[in-house]
């Protein structure tokens, strides 16, 4: 099988394993971090989880590299305001590579940064980043793909530079001077056993017809009640956690 990536931001992230994830960032924010407080998005694609902490009343600042990533978060706060003019906060915006970002250092309460290291060749260097635009005592909430051994045709579909192990995570955020305040694995048994057997099929299949960049917000797993669906089904491995297994790794490190 030829080897071809996604074109990065090109097409919408959706469906329920995107949901589910989000919700474990954003729950872990609303637990630890008080509403009003400035919240950084590094790498917000299309804006999802940024706009659903703004909506639970915090301040959001988002960047992104993808230019058609932030189009489509453009579109959908202008569609917010025609609807609702006035009704919904501002966030702040603009493309930008998180190992550069042009912002001022101790701005932020907090960062929130899911699905992105992997990405990077230096991954050293956005963590120092995150590390400088955070205020002290400032909160910064991390997904990451997890486990080398589970890399597969997603990962190279994606362009993931890697997968991390928990210590490897671990000594990253350390070495740029943050203390862990959790992290734990995210995803099994249910979202592993979709992942292995549904969604890496699904990848093969847009591959083998020469689609590295199928639309997934036309897909059946894009319509609500499927979503909704899978999100209940996801969500039963809220309860396995505390285990060391799982597709993903979860971390809340803090600037001491």
């Amino acid at each position: 099988m030829e080897n071809k990536q996604r074109q990065w931001g090109k097409t919408e992230i959706t469906g329920g394993r995107h949901a589910f994830r989000t919700s474990l960032i954003q729950r872990e924010v609303e637990t630890l971090v008080k509403p009003g407080s400035k919240v950084l998005d590094a790498g917000c694609g299309d804006g999802s989880l940024a706009l659903a902490l703004r909506n639970k009343g915090y301040t959001i600042t988002a960047l992104d590299v993808s230019g058609p990533g932030l189009e489509r978060l453009g579109r959908r706060l202008s569609l917010e305001k025609k609807i609702k003019p006035g009704g919904f906060p501002e966030i702040v915006y603009f493309q930008a590579s998180l190992t550069s970002m042009p912002l001022p250092d101790q701005s932020f309460d907090a960062a929130v940064s899911g699905e992105v290291l992997e990405h990077l060749d230096d991954d050293r260097s956005a963590v120092a980043e995150l590390y400088r635009v955070l205020r002290p005592g400032g909160l910064c909430f991390v997904t990451v793909p997890a486990n080398p051994a589970l890399w597969s045709v997603e990962d190279e579909w994606a362009g993931h530079k890697r997968r991390y192990q928990r210590e490897e995570l671990l000594s990253l955020f350390k070495r740029a001077g943050f203390t862990v305040v959790d992290l734990h694995h995210w995803g099994w048994p249910v979202t592993w056993i979709y992942d292995r057997f549904l969604y890496r099929a699904w990848i093969k299949r847009q591959l083998k017809k020469g689609e590295p960049d199928p639309d997934a917000s036309k897909s059946i797993a894009a319509k609500p009640i499927v979503m909704r669906a899978m999100y209940c089904a996801f969500s039963i491995d809220r309860m396995f956690m505390s285990l060391p297994w799982g597709i993903g790794l979860i971390g809340v490190f803090k600037k001491d």
